[in-house]
């Protein structure tokens, strides 16, 4: 039992030399299992962003980028234009967050700061859903000509700073009444 207690509590110990945010125990012993599908990435790349402007400042009109994950072996495009609808958060951010291709990663742009923050979707249940997400943030440097702009590099890594549970909404049930041919006829 005490070793038991030892080796959960020295699990997020073990995570935290090569992470930069502190997974639960529980979850890094789910992490280490090699029969379960739960891999906690540390990094993530960004490749190939490039973007428009509206011609008036520095506000982006569109941008894209490829995101890539190599610890968990995702791979995905990310696009901003104005059809662009935002998503609810899965933990409860506050800032407009939006859809990449694969639907377990999605990112902020932060235009002040010019910095762009990954989110993506990690360790499914056995229904596939995830129970947690990472994100992270990276500066991309933006140089703008005329209407169009470019970082001054083609891959970019950013760290992956924090781990959050992930809300899961039930699906949303409605009454139905049942209409009886009395109640049509009064």
């Amino acid at each position: 039992m005490k070793s038991t207690l030892f080796f959960l509590a020295s699990m997020p110990v073990a995570f935290a030399a090569k992470l930069a945010y502190t997974p639960p125990a529980a979850l890094a012993v789910k992490a280490e299992d090699p029969k379960d599908n739960c891999v906690l990435p540390a990094d993530y790349h960004v490749r190939s962003f490039t973007a428009t402007t509206n011609g008036t400042g520095d506000g982006l009109a569109s941008y894209k980028f490829k995101f890539l994950d190599t610890a968990t072996n995702s791979s995905t495009s990310c696009e901003y234009g104005p059809a662009s609808k935002a998503q609810d958060s899965g933990s409860g951010g506050t800032l407009p967050r939006y859809s990449c291709e694969s639907a377990d990663v999605s990112f902020i742009w932060q235009g002040q700061t010019k910095k762009l923050s990954m989110i993506q979707k990690v360790c499914p249940d056995d229904k596939g859903q995830a129970e947690y997400e990472v994100a992270g943030s990276v500066v991309i440097p933006l140089t703008c000509n005329l209407n169009a702009c470019q970082a001054n590099a083609t891959d970019f890594t950013g760290t992956f700073n924090s781990l959050n549970a992930v809300k899961h909404t039930p699906p949303a049930r409605r009454q139905r009444g049942v209409a009886w041919s009395y109640d049509l006829a009064n």
